[in-house]
């Protein structure tokens, strides 16, 4: 009754305290386990379960094995941890499973292939089969939100988009249902993370702040990263630096433990440093996050191909610094794992970095080939990166002519992103390109942040301010004061004039 609480873990432990029946005291450090691990407390969950799988060395294989399924999910969350589990699987993995240990094992399987790097569609087959599994109705892991936000975070970064949407709308029913804070959470979190990587900017901003403010509220601060980051990265795509500050602020700001959460925070103080125009200590940002993911510390062959993107961060400092040399060999680092890995948004991000690096002819080349790979995925913000940056590098190249409706495309694929700043760069790159863009984002659909574009959409699709504030967990005030922004940046002063305001979304930015 009190999941989501420290308090859960303070009760089940001294319920475990009184316990002398092996099978009941098998349950109560299952569930111990398990709201460490919906707490994040990853450290927590594992000492209980090795002091319990000791204890109960003679229980019951499938006991035993339930139990050490639980360990290596929550033991891979941190490099502390992350060699046991990995021992642990090893065995398990020789053993015929069923349930929710199979499912937790397919989905450590996944896990551990993303981490080190290995091609897409291989770390995809044990994902896929968790997922199915998590389908049965008969699954005990559908109540398991930990294990399923680490399985579907791993489908992302393996670009099985689809997959994940499909199993988010009925894992949002599951988590309303029975009420679970963590199951909005994990829900929330995933969903931020699925539209950030498809470059739907509100939508993003709207799932990461019902995940933030859930956080909050609960005592979930060690996962704040998981919703934080991704609410900052939203903000610096937006233009709104300061407030990607202050949630940043929110997060430890140094002697990180390593952990797939940790990480996050580094990489993306990174991205807003290099927003910012403070490329140096960007650097030190991105060097730092190399670090926590680095082989020696998880005693595993660690790869970052499509999860943190540190290099490319890296490089795309050391090009602002003037290091060339050290900018190209980050940037082709990242792209050799890129391809390895295969997933097309991945290898659309590392060849972007790459054909910066290059410069000249082949330059060009990977920045082209950037735009090929990303049009073959639904990765609708770096392909407009991918395009502006292609476009600019074509204009410096003296060749505006082909440059222009390059970044004609960048512009418009920006916006529909609601990517104010990478829309303005487009915009003023097509016009020293010799194009003429037919206005600017002052005004209209394009000058809306993320927050107020998915407030009005709502409003549009008839939902009261009541409605609004209970469904983005806002009070009805902030709902009213995005609203009446908007109202006046689309120049319109009731709801009944958002369908001629929204019809711009069907055809964005027209330039020529």
């Amino acid at each position: 009754q009190q999941a989501g609480r420290a308090v859960a873990c303070q009760r089940l432990e001294e319920a475990l305290a009184i316990c002398d029946d092996q099978a009941l005291r098998a349950e109560l450090v299952s569930q111990l386990a398990r709201a460490h691990a919906a707490l994040f407390r990853w450290i927590d969950a594992v000492r209980v379960l090795d002091q319990a799988l000791v204890a109960l060395r003679d229980a019951p294989d499938e006991i035993v094995a339930r139990l050490e399924s639980q360990l290596i999910a929550a033991g891979l969350q941190d490099a502390r941890t992350a060699p046991r589990a990995l021992e642990v699987m090893q065995r398990l993995l020789h053993r015929q499973l069923s349930g929710a240990t199979a499912t937790a094992v397919a989905a450590a399987q996944g896990m551990v292939a993303i981490m080190t790097g290995q091609p897409a569609h291989e770390a995809a087959l044990p994902l896929e089969t968790a997922l199915a599994r998590l389908g049965s109705s008969n699954d005990e892991s559908n109540d398991d939100w930990d294990t399923q936000a680490a399985l579907w975070w791993c489908l992302i970064t393996a670009e099985r988009f689809t997959a994940v949407e499909t199993a988010l709308q009925h894992a949002a029913e599951r988590a309303e249902r029975s009420g679970s804070s963590r199951g909005l959470v994990a829900v929330q979190s995933t969903l931020a993370l699925l539209k950030y990587r498809l470059g739907d900017l509100p939508e993003a901003d709207g799932a990461a702040r019902i995940a933030l403010r859930v956080m909050q509220e609960g005592d979930f601060t060690p996962g704040l990263a998981f919703a934080a980051t991704i609410l900052a990265d939203v903000a610096v795509a937006s233009g709104a630096l300061e407030e990607a500050q202050a949630l940043l602020d929110l997060l430890p700001q140094g002697n990180l433990p390593a952990g797939v959460g940790s990480v996050l925070i580094p990489a993306a103080r990174g991205r807003l440093r290099l927003a910012q125009g403070r490329a140096r200590e960007a650097l030190a940002e991105f060097e730092a996050c190399m670090a926590l993911w680095h082989p020696e510390v998880w005693r595993l062959d660690m790869r970052d191909a499509g999860y943190l993107h540190a290099r490319s961060g890296a490089a795309q400092a050391l090009l602002a610094l003037g290091d060339t040399d050290r900018a190209r060999a980050l940037a082709e680092a990242e792209l050799a794992d890129a391809r390895r890995f295969g997933g097309p948004r991945a290898l659309g991000v590392a060849l972007r970095v790459a054909g910066l690096a290059r410069g000249g002819e082949a330059g060009l080349g990977a920045l082209e080939e950037s735009v090929a790979s990303l049009g073959n995925c639904p990765a609708a913000l770096e392909r407009a990166a991918s395009l502006v940056e292609w476009g600019a590098a074509l204009r410096r190249a003296g060749r505006r002519r082909e440059a222009r409706p390059v970044l004609a495309q960048g512009l418009d694929a920006a916006a529909r992103s609601a990517a104010r700043p990478l829309a303005a760069r487009a915009r003023e790159e097509l016009k020293v390109a010799g194009g003429r863009p037919r206005r600017d984002f002052s005004i209209g659909l394009e000058a809306l942040t993320p927050s107020e574009l998915r407030i009005v959409r709502l409003a549009h699709a008839g939902h009261s301010n009541r409605a609004i504030a209970q469904r983005l967990y806002l009070a009805i005030k902030t709902v009213e004061g995005h609203l009446a922004r908007a109202y006046g940046k689309l120049g319109i002063a009731t709801r009944g004039e958002l369908d001629k305001a929204l019809a711009q979304e069907k055809s964005r930015v027209a330039t020529r």
